[in-house]
């Protein structure tokens, strides 16, 4: 059953905890009796964000939830089950669904994580689970139970944020329901305002959900900040991009930032 929180939205209700053998029966994770798509479908199509829902591979999707060990009574699986991803934000923001675009589309959320097929009960995402990318290479993570151990800000269950302009984790201090809320009712407007540019829209719609933006010089470095030099941007794999940030983190002497995602061309 669900509840509607303050904002009048439907919440799942606390679940019982599960035996290792129920979480991993798929009907159980997949039929649930109330499930929270249909909710979370109507917020999409009422959101001013304009958005694009990936069309699902029903059994790829089923296999993702199950890899995952995930209830399609929570928004996280519901999005793993019924889309092969969401595209927000005029295509600037890629939420991982459970089968992915195909090779040329967006990737799924166990290919980004590098989960393997059949499901390893003993597999977990290090660190915590990829949700998202952003165009620039921005990378949305579900944390784990331990985030601290893995140097990573915020509390289990937290959504954080790997930031292209000062190569840190930033928490966002939202767990997944709250994450995603406030990414359909418009957030993203205001946390990229300083890196947009008066053609960003057209040039997103040209890409891949493959490919990310290049800039030059890097939104982290001091030319970008001050304008000293006009921004040059650029197509490239999101792969090369990601690659890119793990390369400047350890150039700069800062914290490694572990694991972005795999999102191969």
């Amino acid at each position: 059953m669900h509840n509607r929180d303050n904002t009048g939205r439907h919440t799942a209700a606390p679940q019982e905890p599960r035996t290792e053998n129920a979480v991993n029966h798929i009907d159980e994770l997949a039929d649930v009796q109330d499930p929270v798509w249909e909710w979370l479908a109507a917020d999409l199509n009422c959101s001013l964000t304009r958005s694009t829902v990936v069309q699902p591979d029903p059994g790829t999707c089923r296999t993702a939830l199950r890899q995952l060990r995930i209830t399609a009574e929570s928004r996280l699986g519901a999005i793993v089950l019924n889309t092969g991803g969401i595209l927000l934000h005029d295509r600037w923001v890629r939420v991982y669904g459970g089968s992915g675009g195909g090779p040329d589309g967006i990737p799924g959320i166990t290919e980004v994580n590098r989960i393997s097929q059949p499901a390893d009960p003993a597999r977990r995402p290090e660190a915590g689970l990829v949700v998202a990318h952003d165009v620039l290479g921005g990378a949305f993570v579900l944390n784990g139970p331990e985030p601290w151990s893995s140097g990573r800000p915020g509390r289990p269950g937290d959504v954080i944020y790997f930031c292209p302009s000062t190569l840190t984790w930033q928490t966002t201090e939202m767990d997944h329901d709250h994450w995603l809320d406030w990414l359909v009712n418009g957030g993203a407007a205001g946390q990229y305002r300083e890196v947009l540019w008066p053609t960003w829209r057209s040039d997103t719609a040209g890409l891949s959900p493959r490919q990310g933006m290049v800039v030059h010089p890097a939104p982290w470095s001091a030319e970008f900040k001050e304008g000293y030099t006009l921004p040059v941007r650029r197509p490239a794999p999101l792969q090369v991009i990601l690659d890119e940030h793990v390369a400047s983190c350890v150039r700069l002497g800062l914290p490694h930032p572990g694991a972005l995602g795999t999102v191969r061309m």
